[in-house]
């Protein structure tokens, strides 16, 4: 936009310059030297465009609004991720104490179910079916600390912590700047890359 509006100033260039000249008319060895200076400064400006300069400002200012609007708009997106991630973690931590309390249950409940079927209180299925409840009770449990490592997973890529420096997964990863440090000097082709030009003119041919 400053552009567009600079367009509409006006503009001004100056110069300046010194000359010296020897006067040597007589012959005379040691001459007189004499400088000349001159300077000048001129303005110019549009005064009439048809409208074109206005429209470019405005055009500018547009831009410049709509740029503003993706900025807020990407800026309530995150947060708005990164709070959708936090709930996800609160659930899913509220969802392990209740699966805890749940398995105590289950496990108090298959306890007595078994030391009634000694007594012969209860039967054989009985006790299969208080011992599949506990094992559910437990299977729940391994599901929901997967939902909250998800969920913290889930945090740090709305954040944009989800990178391998971040993780500190000590892998090699991608670097632009050594990548090109490394093929910056290599020749445009390789022997690998002229092998299958070959292979391609071939499959030319046969066709």
């Amino acid at each position: 936009m400053a552009a567009a509006a600079a367009e509409r100033r006006p503009t001004i260039t100056g110069s300046v310059g010194i000359a010296s000249q020897r006067g040597n008319s007589l012959g005379i060895r040691d001459a007189d030297t004499r400088d000349t200076g001159s300077a000048s400064l001129s303005m110019s400006q549009t005064i009439y465009s048809g409208g074109r300069l206005s429209a470019q400002h405005r055009k500018a200012m547009a831009q410049r609004d709509s740029a503003r609007a993706q900025l807020l708009g990407t800026s309530r997106q995150v947060s708005q991720a990164v709070g959708t991630a936090w709930a996800g973690i609160d659930v899913a931590r509220a969802q392990i104490r209740a699966i805890d309390e749940q398995i105590v249950a289950a496990q108090q409940a298959y306890d007595g179910v078994r030391e009634e079927a000694t007594l012969g209180a209860r039967t054989t299925l009985d006790v299969l079916d208080a011992e599949q409840s506990l094992l559910e009770a437990r299977a729940s449990k391994i599901s929901a600390e997967a939902d909250l490592q998800l969920a913290h997973y889930q945090l740090l890529a709305a954040m944009g912590l989800l990178t391998v420096e971040n993780l500190k997964l000590g892998i090699p990863t991608y670097d632009p700047s050594a990548y090109y440090n490394a093929v910056r000097n290599a020749p445009s082709t390789s022997s690998q890359g002229q092998s299958l030009d070959r292979v391609l003119r071939a499959i030319g041919r046969g066709e």
